[in-house]
């Protein structure tokens, strides 16, 4: 079904709006979802992007084995290690070589520990709270 499609997403055309709007919609709060779904299959403009949306709403809009508030992910915690694997390239750039000398490595911590004060403090909650130092 997707492959379809391919030519005009790699071009970035409106099917690209299109499609990348779809694709957000279990972001949304489960209550929003429907209205943006048929607010977006207003848009549908061809036929392949009319089919997009009849296979949308079989199986994930009406389907009863996959309710909306099954794969709906609005207020779910993030359960990925890709932040510190971020940082963790980010450290392995800046060393600039493996192996660092243990003093070496005390260094580039106190300078990567100067830039975390300014980007946010993670709080008991688990939400990112701006800090003030």
């Amino acid at each position: 079904m997707i492959y379809i499609f391919q030519t005009a997403y790699n071009e970035r055309c409106d099917v690209y709006a299109l499609l990348r709007k779809t694709f957000a919609l279990p972001l949304l709060p489960v209550e929003d979802i429907r209205p943006a779904f048929d607010t977006l299959r207003t848009k549908s403009d061809t036929d392949a992007t009319d089919r997009y949306f009849d296979y949308l709403e079989r199986t994930w809009m009406t389907n009863p084995l996959w309710p909306i508030d099954s794969w709906c992910v609005f207020g779910r915690s993030i359960r990925t290690n890709n932040d510190s694997e971020g940082w963790h390239h980010r450290l392995i750039r800046r060393a600039k070589k493996g192996n660092l000398p243990f003093y070496l490595l005390v260094q580039l911590l106190c300078e990567e520990a100067k830039l975390l004060t300014n980007t946010g403090a993670v709080s008991e909650r688990g939400k990112v709270e701006e800090t003030s130092e």
